[in-house]
């Protein structure tokens, strides 16, 4: 076989294996980048059926003589007759064409280079063979520069391409409520008579009378044993004649219930309250203190979980629902100094990098009111080790 004949085989296998290639990436939509890229076409429904109630016509309704190509329930462009508070969803249309563009990119590359390669084998003319080169030569280019300036954007920051443009309701429900477990008033921060205490699941003579029990919805770590890292306190005391719940100041127990609300409703990230009273290990803050301190029970200590604790968005969306929510006492505890430091630069280079990703900030400025507002949270105290935040109220 000669060189030729050999760079001919070539360019053909190369011509075959990218247009299997390229029909894969527009069947599938996974391409380079791992997000789908089909797109489902409308489904066009008998316009007389939308404005039928219970077999009959409903004189308060107009369908449409042809549905819009927009929304449906699971934002893939479907029209759900049955559903007509479905959210108008575009951004499914935008970015199937875009995935789409690339799969057409990709195809059109491939259908160059067959050409230039059927050029190359078939003509003796050296002035025709360079021309065939530079078909292949730019259908690569091509290729390459349609598929890597989408890597590119998706490895920035998958927001990039992802268009988001479904705007969600202002919601209105009452979600972010919890009941009042404090009958008394509340001094300095201590609710002095809470409801019901028996109901309330509070534990009488270890020095926390007026704690209540966490509401069911708080994630927490169970009661146990002294020194159990797995415990969230400590299930029985001296002088208790069974086991009990872990508690916390019942005010403090209604912060920590709009807390758990706003992290499923709003991030949707896992985490933990990891101690509550009584203390499973000794602490130097007044409120983990089990000597009839009037000040205990007035705070915790929560983690984010798993994978979620690894991703500087999810710190920072952690520590502005505990700031906002609950109130601004509260410390990121770290190891050491040399801990404190990367943590505060690597939260810094996020929110001023990217702002846009964070719920709640419009702009630069927000951005730094962002930074001088958590940044100074981060505190070395010595033996934290992970995501751990120290919540006090008041």
């Amino acid at each position: 076989m000669t060189p030729r004949t050999k760079l001919a085989a070539l360019i053909l296998a190369l011509g075959i294996s990218l247009t299997f290639a390229s029909s894969t990436f527009a069947a599938d939509g996974t391409g380079t980048t791992g997000t789908t890229g089909t797109i489902t076409a409308p489904q066009v429904v008998d316009p007389q059926d939308q404005c039928k109630k219970d077999g009959k016509d409903d004189p308060n309704c107009y369908a449409l003589l042809a549905p819009l190509p927009l929304g449906g329930p699971n934002g893939n462009g479907a029209i759900d007759a049955g559903n007509p508070d479905k959210t108008t969803n575009p951004s499914a249309y935008i970015t199937g064409l875009i995935n789409l563009a690339v799969a057409i990119a990709g195809a059109v590359a491939v259908i160059q280079i067959i050409i230039g390669g059927f050029q190359y084998i078939t003509t003796e003319n050296f002035s025709s063979k360079s021309n065939a080169r530079g078909t292949i030569q730019r259908a690569l280019i091509g290729l390459f520069l349609a598929i890597g300036a989408y890597t590119i954007l998706y490895t920035i920051n998958p927001r990039l391409v992802d268009l988001g443009l479904t705007i969600e309701p202002v919601a209105t429900s009452t979600a972010l409520t919890s009941p009042n477990l404090c009958a008394g008033p509340i001094e300095n921060g201590v609710c002095t008579q809470p409801i019901n205490p028996d109901i309330a699941g509070a534990r009488q003579g270890i020095g926390c009378d007026h704690c209540v029990k966490l509401n069911a919805l708080v994630p927490q770590k169970p009661p146990g044993a002294y020194g159990d890292p797995a415990a969230g306190c400590v299930a029985q005391m001296p002088g208790e004649t069974a086991p009990g719940p872990c508690v916390v100041d019942a005010y403090l127990a209604q912060k920590l219930y709009l807390l758990a609300q706003t992290m499923n409703d709003k991030y949707h990230m896992a985490w933990q309250v990891t101690e509550m009273y009584p203390p499973t290990v000794s602490h130097d803050s007044e409120c983990h203190k089990t000597d009839g301190n009037p000040k205990a029970g007035q705070c915790v200590d929560a983690a984010l979980i798993g994978i979620a604790a690894a991703q500087p968005l999810n710190i920072i969306n952690f520590l502005s629902a505990i700031n906002h929510v609950v109130g601004p006492s509260f410390q990121l505890e770290v190891l050491d100094d040399q801990a404190a430091t990367n943590l505060k630069k690597q939260l810094t280079d996020y929110i001023t990098s990217y702002w846009n990703t964070i719920p709640g900030v419009t702009g630069p400025a927000a951005a730094q009111a962002l930074v001088d507002e958590l940044i100074p949270k981060i505190k070395p105290v010595g033996h934290a080790t992970g995501i751990h935040v120290h919540i006090n109220y008041p």
